[in-house]
């Protein structure tokens, strides 16, 4: 094999596929990185067998979880799929190491702000030569972001359940589009506390601020802690993938978070691994990650959150309703059975959902 791989992009898109080519003989890969220096930020994901590097490093894991609306609130238990975070920059970090050792892995610490004729003759790249761009893309306008605001808050008593995530609690202002509080138990003093909105526009700083505060005063009765840290970070509800004839796009760009949900860390270890493999046995090279049927249904989805987003907490209420921990679990990373989709669609409001999967059909926006 005589092949020159280019990564453009540092991030953990860029660095996931670095880390994946180091065992393919015959193949030389310019890495094409500034070193990681942004904040560091959680990152969330299920325990399956192809997160097992993420896994060695995590940070905390639980084996339950909860959605909780005004009227509701549904426990998950896991026996095999614990919901697991790492820490960016300690993935990053295990990405450098592994590429490291790789003699032919050759690290340019430049940015590349466009790739064109210049860029090709400035690194006397062939035409052939493969081209993955992991850079951050323009989201279009008008479509359902998830941005969030999370502080990291640190309390002198017992105040969380270290065993129980709150993935979603919607018990909170819904004027601005769906929000719910995403609280991540850390240990019985610590958590991360993120304000999460599903909504076209962002939001200042202030308002996932005092929502945070409005959510523990009542609650958790808790009036003062720390803030240790915090994160913030956008996610398109969208099914995006950025694709031209010079380069192959990988992670968000290369539609690696999957619309329905924003996840996307387990995405784009699947994606990086799948090009790996087309590289390694000389294969089409395709970054499609998500099956047609669940890029189909989650259009669906989509609009009834669009139209009804007053119902939204319900609608996400129901949907849990039919699932264990580990389906759930499943269902998050794209593994649900016909089986357990029937299962799912019988438990929602079935007129606003047939009405949305025909505008769908029809594409009718």
């Amino acid at each position: 094999m005589n092949k020159k791989i280019n990564i453009i992009g540092g991030g953990i898109a860029g660095l996931s596929l670095a880390k994946q080519l180091d065992n393919i003989e015959g193949l030389e890969t310019n890495l094409f990185t500034l070193k990681n220096n942004k904040k560091d930020h959680f990152i969330a994901f299920w325990k399956v067998d192809s997160m097992k590097d993420a896994y060695s490093i995590k940070v905390k894991s639980w084996k339950k979880w909860k959605i909780v609306t005004n009227q509701n609130e549904k426990l998950f238990t896991a026996f095999k799929h614990d919901y697991c975070v790492v820490k960016k920059n300690k993935w990053i970090d295990l990405c450098y190491k592994k590429i490291l050792k790789n003699k032919n892995t050759y690290i340019k610490n430049e940015k590349i702000d466009s790739i064109n004729s210049n860029f090709f003759k400035t690194y006397n790249l062939r035409n052939k030569d493969l081209i993955f761009d992991s850079r951050p893309v323009q989201y279009p306008k008008n479509i359902l972001l998830q941005h969030f605001y999370g502080k990291i808050v640190k309390t002198e008593r017992d105040t969380f359940d270290d065993e129980v995530v709150t993935l979603m609690d919607f018990r909170c202002d819904q004027k601005k589009g769906i929000h719910f509080i995403y609280l991540l138990p850390l240990t019985k003093k610590m958590a991360l506390v993120e304000s999460t909105l599903l909504s076209q526009n962002t939001e200042n700083n202030k308002f996932y601020s005092l929502s945070i505060k409005n959510y523990l005063e009542r609650f958790y009765n808790l009036k003062k802690f720390s803030v240790v840290n915090t994160e913030k970070g956008i996610i398109p509800m969208h099914q995006l993938n950025c694709k031209n004839k010079q380069t192959i796009g990988i992670g968000i760009r290369g539609g690696a978070a999957r619309p329905s949900t924003g996840y996307t860390f387990h995405f784009i270890q699947n994606q990086t691994n799948k090009l790996a493999n087309q590289i390694k046995f000389n294969k089409k090279i395709s970054n499609d990650i998500h099956s047609r049927f669940n890029l189909f249904m989650d259009r669906v989805f989509l609009r009834v959150l669009k139209v009804n987003k007053s119902l939204a907490p319900e609608i996400f209420y129901k949907f849990s309703l039919p699932l264990s921990g580990d389906e759930m679990a499943k269902f998050m990373i794209g593994e649900a059975s016909i089986k357990l989709w029937f299962r799912i669609v019988y438990s929602l409001p079935k007129i606003i959902f047939i009405k949305s999967l025909i505008f769908v059909i029809f594409n009718v926006k």
